[in-house]
């Protein structure tokens, strides 16, 4: 997906971390890795936040599905 062609649940949820961050300086409007990391792992922890910001990445189109893929079996593999 183009990032200039976001679905509705992509716009949906970038609108939700924008509106709880203040902050929509990344492109697509997203916000930056500290204002978001400061309001998710706040409201959900760090563990979830940071799943969420493995999101948002891939919205952005920061990162592609296998990056993605990569990163979120790292991650799980920290908690264990």
């Amino acid at each position: 997906m183009a990032r200039h062609e976001l679905s509705l649940l992509a716009y949906e949820l970038l609108e939700i971390a924008r509106s709880n961050t203040s902050c929509d300086i990344q492109h697509n409007g997203c916000p930056c890795n500290t204002c978001f990391h400061t309001w998710a792992c706040e409201e959900i922890g760090d563990f979830y936040g940071h799943l969420f910001w493995l999101l948002i990445l891939g919205i952005r189109g920061d990162n592609d599905e296998k990056s993605i893929r990569h990163a979120l079996k790292s991650h799980l593999n920290e908690e264990e």
